[in-house]
C-alpha cells in the first residue's frame, strides 16, 4: 500500500520594504509612498492667491500671475491707462483668461463700467466680498473713498466663523513708506481708524504708487501696509529709491504671489524675470518685521471744525489711537 503524502500551499512569506515604501501587488515591488498633503486642523482648504496693480501696457505680469494655477487674482486698479478694457484684456492679459479674477477701481480706469464688465465675480460692484476657503477678501473703492461704505462689509466678515483672515484690497494707499521721499497717501485716513476695529485683518492690499512696498503694522494694530504697484507702469523716480533699498521696497515689475495654509499666510514678491525680491510669513497676532515704517502724514490736516498737527503713526499710542476725526483733508 502506497502511502500518498499531503501536500500544502506555502505562503510566501511578506515582503519588508524600506522605511517610506510600500509593496505593490501590481509590480509586485517595493514602490515610494505617495505623500499626501498637510491638511489645515481648522478643516480649511490651502490654496494660493496674487496681487499686483497698475498694469499699462506691460505683457509680462499676467503670465507672471497665473504661473502658480491662483484660485483667485487680484487686480489693484489702473488696468490700462488707455480705457480700452476689452483691448487691454485680450492683448495683455490674456493669461488670467481662465482664471477666477476680481478687481478694484484706480483713477485712471474710464470709463470704469466697461472695466467692471471684465469680471464677474465682481457682480456688477467696486466693494464686496469674495471668500475662498477662510479668506474673505473685501474690496473697497479708493475713488469713492468713503470709508463707511466698508464697515457694513468688514462687520460681515469678521463675524463670519468660517472666516479666520481678512484682506481688504483697493487701489489709493492710506501709508507710503519710510525711509525715502515717500508719495503723498491718497486714500482717506479714516480707513484706518475703520481697518483697526477688526482684528482678522492681516494685510491691507494696495496700488497706485508705481512700486513694492512692505511696511510695518503701526503699533497698536496686528495687520500691514503692503504696496503692490508694480504690475508694468513706469515707476515713480520720486520714490526715494536709490542704491541699494531694503528688499521690501523694490520698483521691479512684478506681483505678489501668496500661499494660504491654515492660520498662515506666506507670501512672496516675485518680478517677471523670476527674482524672489521679498518673503513673508503673517499668522495672527504676529505681523511680519520690515526695514519700511509708514510714512508720516502731512504736517497739517484740516477738519470741519479743528486745524491740527499729526504725529508719525510710529508714534499713535493706545491712549490716543480710538480718536477719529471725521473728513480730514490734507492742505496741500
Amino acid at each position: 500500500m502506497i502511502q500518498q503524502q499531503n501536500s500544502q500551499y506555502q505562503i510566501p512569506s511578506p515582503v519588508t520594504c524600506t522605511a517610506g515604501q510600500h509593496f505593490d501587488t501590481t509590480t509586485n515591488s517595493c514602490v515610494p509612498d505617495t505623500p499626501q498633503p498637510s491638511q489645515p486642523s481648522d478643516g480649511s482648504v490651502p490654496f494660493h492667491f496674487t496681487a499686483a496693480g497698475d498694469f499699462r501696457d506691460n505683457t509680462n505680469t499676467d503670465e507672471n500671475m497665473a504661473a502658480n494655477n491662483p484660485a483667485i487674482v487680484l487686480i489693484l486698479g489702473d488696468f490700462s491707462y488707455n480705457g480700452n478694457a476689452e483691448q487691454w484684456w485680450s492683448k495683455n492679459m490674456d493669461a488670467l483668461e481662465n482664471l477666477n479674477v476680481i478687481g478694484v477701481l484706480g483713477n485712471h480706469d474710464d470709463p470704469n463700467d466697461d472695466f467692471l464688465n471684465l469680471w464677474p465675480l465682481n457682480e456688477g460692484k467696486w466693494e464686496f466680498i469674495y471668500k475662498v476657503s477662510n479668506v474673505a477678501f473685501v474690496a473697497f473703492d479708493t475713488e469713492k473713498n468713503d470709508p463707511a461704505t466698508i464697515e457694513p462689509l468688514l462687520a460681515q466678515a469678521q463675524a463670519d466663523p468660517s472666516v479666520e483672515h481678512i484682506i481688504p484690497f483697493g487701489h489709493k494707499t492710506v501709508f507710503t513708506p519710510t525711509p525715502g521721499n515717500p508719495l503723498k497717501p491718497d486714500a482717506d485716513r479714516e480707513y484706518f481708524d475703520i481697518f483697526k476695529k477688526y482684528n482678522k485683518i492681516r494685510m491691507i492690499l494696495g496700488g497706485h504708487n508705481h512700486f513694492y512696498a512692505r511696511m510695518n503694522a503701526v503699533p497698536g494694530t496686528d495687520f500691514i501696509y503692503v504696496t503692490v504697484g508694480n504690475g508694468g507702469a513706469n515707476p515713480h523716480q520720486d520714490s526715494g529709491e536709490s542704491g541699494s533699498p531694503p528688499k521690501q521696497y523694490v520698483r521691479s515689475n512684478g506681483a505678489l504671489h501668496c500661499d494660504v495654509n491654515g492660520d498662515k499666510i506666506s507670501c512672496k514678491m516675485i518680478s517677471n524675470e523670476g527674482k524672489v525680491w521679498d518673503e513673508f510669513t503673517i499668522a495672527p497676532g504676529n505681523p511680519p518685521a520690515s526695514d519700511q515704517d509708514p510714512a508720516q502724514p502731512p504736517n497739517k490736516v484740516k477738519s470741519d471744525q479743528i486745524t491740527i498737527s499729526q504725529q508719525i503713526p510710529t508714534m499713535i499710542t493706545p491712549q490716543i489711537s480710538s480718536i477719529i476725526i471725521p473728513k480730514i483733508q490734507s492742505i496741500e
